[in-house]
């Protein structure tokens, strides 16, 4: 089936998404106090500008990494490139997946001896049919274990490994997509309800990914036409939705903010000319449409702002140095682009927005560093 073609491009997604901080040193610390890998090494800031690291709303700089030789789950700021908490498990998991919730961090795991494949440091199931069961690990934001859930359902497993699936904001529901309907698992109760899809389009879905809010699920995936992505927002309620086609995009990833989302591309090898492209997601006002970049080197980490007006990206432009800018997602007139350069060679690893600004967290040999923020237009 053409859906197994799609969970193929997904596995390599995550691989690619996580080998940063597979590469990273990772360092356990008490759930209550902070620890410093390398400092809070500060990159080159234009004159007249003021490190905004400090100020800024530091809790969004928070992400969850899995250290494999310790069998710990680590809470690392990026800003401060310190480890907040951590969490050792009694052995080790295959992961499936780490997702951050507003609320704290959920894990779905698969039991140690599974089909297991290890890339940067990071372990993930590559055999479909080797789980029985699957276990969902959830933390609050210190990483303190909440509870856990063993859905020891073969079927279940079964579906959670080949389809893709989300995690509600509120941390209470599991929630995937097949070409049939939308499945929401209650993890308190066990309850399973399906919500059937009325899209006008079979879709064979790749990612999903739920808005702030929760009341929807931003998707893309392919259809029976080779070279047709589509993507759209579905309401979780009723299962009613907007599709959207793109042609010879390869979406690799779904930025989320609020009620929009960005849906980036793969950047081709070597690309260093010709025009960009990312696809924009209005859940709230059922609208989509592509927005055009100055350059493919930026395709793969584009974040839209909370209002859905202006749309962020990062390019590296040579070992040390890269510029920021920001589109317009109508129009995609270029607003605004500033450059920025670090002392350590370096790779972009992800944007973050935030009030008024924006800055590119990159990644070095001695751990995280921050851009210089963007005043966002």
């Amino acid at each position: 089936m053409k859906r197994y073609k799609y969970l193929a491009i997904l596995f390599l997604l995550c691989l690619s998404l996580l080998t940063a901080c597979g590469n990273s040193d990772n360092h356990v610390a008490d759930n209550n106090e902070g620890t410093s890998s390398t400092g809070n090494i500060v990159t080159t800031l234009p004159t007249g500008e003021v490190d905004v690291t400090q100020s800024s709303n530091t809790a969004s700089y928070l992400e969850p990494q899995y250290d494999t030789q310790n069998n710990t789950l680590t809470l690392t700021d990026l800003a401060t490139n310190t480890t907040q908490a951590s969490y050792q498990f009694d052995g080790a998991q295959s992961l499936l997946s780490v997702e951050k919730i507003p609320n704290g961090v959920i894990v779905l795991a698969v039991p140690e001896g599974a089909d297991t494949e290890v890339s940067n440091g990071i372990s993930f199931s590559t055999n479909t049919s080797s789980a029985d069961s699957v276990m969902i690990y959830r933390f609050d934001e210190q990483l303190h274990l909440q509870d856990s859930f063993c859905l020891d359902d073969p079927d279940m497993s079964d579906t959670l490994l080949n389809y893709p699936y989300a995690v509600s904001p509120n941390g209470e529901e599991l929630t995937w997509v097949q070409e049939d309907g939308i499945y929401r698992y209650a993890l308190e109760t066990g309850d399973l309800n399906q919500v059937p899809l009325k899209l006008s389009e079979t879709v064979y879905f790749v990612q999903v990914r739920y808005s702030e809010s929760g009341k929807s699920l931003f998707y893309h995936g392919g259809g029976d036409q080779e070279g047709v992505t589509f993507y759209g927002a579905l309401d979780v309620e009723t299962g009613e939705g907007t599709l959207f086609v793109a042609k010879n995009f390869e979406a690799i990833s779904i930025e989320v903010t609020g009620d929009y989302a960005v849906v980036n591309a793969a950047v081709p090898p070597g690309a260093v000319s010709g025009n960009g492209r990312v696809l924009l997601i209005d859940s709230a006002g059922k609208a989509g449409n592509e927005v055009t970049l100055k350059s493919q080197s930026e395709n793969d980490l584009a974040v839209v702002t909370e209002n859905g007006k202006t749309l962020v990206t990062c390019a590296a432009t040579d070992d040390k140095s890269g510029v920021l800018r920001c589109y317009d997602t109508a129009s995609s007139s270029l607003k605004l682009e500033q450059p920025y350069s670090c002392e350590q060679e370096n790779k972009p690893y992800l944007l973050m927005v935030q009030r008024q600004i924006a800055q590119a967290v990159l990644y070095t040999e001695q751990g995280f560093v921050l851009s210089s923020p963007i005043n966002l237009p």
